[in-house]
């Protein structure tokens, strides 16, 4: 028997979830007499019932169900879920409040009120960073019922990678034998893919719930990632030796003037896309610690990598905010612009010429499909 696809049951519960919403329409309608009540109120249940049949069937190995599995989503939680992410699709205003929610689900004033445990802030929706409540509107702050929720980006994420479209991305040194570079953007390129596993890797390591949408449905061990990690660090250098005049590229010239270890570099193109893709320039440092940390131990021994003393911060080539009683660790950081310049090559000596920048806007549309680039690099 053929097992269903994370995109199958995903439609299946797409669907279940909007018929479930027309007969929730009809029930808040007015003109509904006692014997059309009860029918919704059963179809309503029926469509609630299939929606927990269907979440059983996710892939295991997928995004969608090892998130499921992870944190033990039952068929209400999961309405919810689905509820947040059909109003981000459907409306400018992602949020709907407590009361809102709770009401695709009960119809009585005791099942709602038993109902909103599930927003409240120790339980799973909320702790596992989930859904997220707009603490900006406090003149409730205590009140689930008023409090607006929206579904997570990194749960939105997950769910729009399930329908891109996993095509080849031929990319210098991302298959066969290591290549020269043709230019800085295709080395910039190589190390965004370093630092994708850096991230999986974390996700393993940690359970970093920033990184899982890389590292959920992962199903290699944290030793084969290191030796992922290890072999394309390896065809980088070797598609370095290969490159003339390397040290003429700008993120070649700024490793080579501040000596830069492999795991700042990949700090700072992490900050780099993270501006680029998620239109935010800051990420905690505790979390970027944890992303160039190889286990548990590793991350103590580096936990100075963001001291004072440290190359990144000693040269500003990272700044660190919003620190607690001087403690780097409780820091947000960005990159100043002037970093973000020496590593594309606009500090006034170089430019990236048209065609390097419509490859890059290319690149970064089909960024989410990294699927192919992880088993090529199995592979190879």
């Amino acid at each position: 028997m053929t097992q269903p696809t994370e995109r199958s049951v995903l439609k299946r519960l797409l669907d279940h979830y909007d018929q479930l919403g027309i007969v929730r329409e009809r029930l808040a309608g007015e003109s509904t007499d006692a014997g059309e009540t009860r029918r919704l109120r059963a179809q309503s249940k029926r469509k609630i019932e299939a929606i927990g049949r269907d979440l059983r069937e996710l892939p295991v190995q997928s995004a969608l169900g090892d998130l499921s599995q992870r944190y033990k989503l039952n068929k209400f939680q999961f309405v919810l879920l689905l509820a947040l992410l059909r109003r981000r699709l459907t409306s400018d205003n992602p949020y709907l409040r407590g009361r809102e929610l709770l009401g695709v689900l009960y119809d009585s004033s005791y099942d709602i009120l038993r109902g909103s445990s599930f927003l409240e802030p120790t339980a799973t929706l909320q702790s596992a960073g989930l859904v997220v409540p707009d603490l900006r509107d406090d003149e409730d702050d205590d009140d689930l019922l008023e409090t607006p929720f929206k579904i997570s980006d990194r749960v939105f994420r997950l769910v729009r990678n399930t329908f891109l479209a996993h095509r080849k991305l031929q990319l210098p040194g991302s298959r066969g034998r290591a290549r020269a570079y043709r230019n800085n953007l295709a080395h910039v390129l190589d190390m965004r893919r370093l630092s994708l596993l850096y991230r999986k890797r974390a996700a393993k390591i940690f359970q970093f719930d920033y990184w899982d949408d890389i590292g959920l449905g992962t199903a290699e061990s944290v030793t084969a990632l290191n030796q992922q990690i290890r072999r394309f660090r390896d065809r980088i250098d070797a598609s370095l030796e290969l490159t003339p005049k390397v040290g003429n590229f700008p993120l070649s010239g700024l490793v080579k003037e501040y000596n830069l270890e492999e795991e700042e570099v990949v700090v700072l193109i992490t900050l780099l896309f993270q501006e680029m893709l998620e239109g935010g320039a800051f990420l905690d440092a505790v979390d970027l610690l944890k992303l160039v940390s190889s286990s548990e131990e590793d991350l103590l021994r580096r936990r100075t990598f963001f001291g004072k003393r440290s190359t990144l911060v000693k040269f500003n080539l990272v700044a660190l905010e919003e620190m607690v009683n001087d403690k780097e660790l409780t820091a947000e950081i960005y990159m100043p612009n002037w970093v973000v310049d020496r590593i594309l090559g606009k500090d006034g000596r170089r430019a990236i010429d048209a065609d390097v920048r419509l490859d890059f806007h290319d690149y970064l549309r089909n960024l989410d499909s990294s699927s192919d680039f992880f088993e090529d690099l199995d592979a190879s």
